[in-house]
C-alpha cells in the first residue's frame, strides 16, 4: 500500500466520525493478530494493568502453572537490557 492510499484510509475512517480501537483499526481481534488458540497454554511476564482489555477476551483459564510449558510466551519490556535480564531466567 502506498504511503497516500494509506493517508486517504485514514483520513476516510475519521470522516466517517468513527473510533480508532487501541489495538488498531483493522477490526482483527489482537488475540487473532497474536495467534492465540483456545488450546493454548499461555505465559505472561510483565503484562500491563490493561492487558484483558486490549485483548478483550479473558484467557486466565489459558494461563501456564508452575508446571506446565507455555504454548506462547508474551513478555513485556520497556528496555534492551530489561529484555536480556528476562531471557536469562
Amino acid at each position: 500500500m502506498t504511503v497516500a492510499r494509506y493517508h486517504s484510509r485514514i483520513e476516510t475512517y475519521f470522516a466517517n466520525n468513527q473510533q480508532m480501537s487501541t489495538t488498531g483499526y483493522s477490526r482483527t481481534p489482537l488475540i487473532k493478530k497474536l495467534g492465540i488458540k483456545p488450546e493454548m497454554k499461555v505465559l505472561l511476564l510483565n503484562q500491563p494493568d490493561d492487558y484483558y482489555s486490549l485483548l478483550e477476551t479473558k484467557i486466565i483459564h489459558q494461563l501456564c502453572t508452575k508446571n506446565q510449558t507455555p504454548d506462547f510466551v508474551h513478555l513485556f519490556v520497556k528496555t534492551e537490557k530489561e529484555f536480556i535480564s528476562e531471557m536469562k531466567n
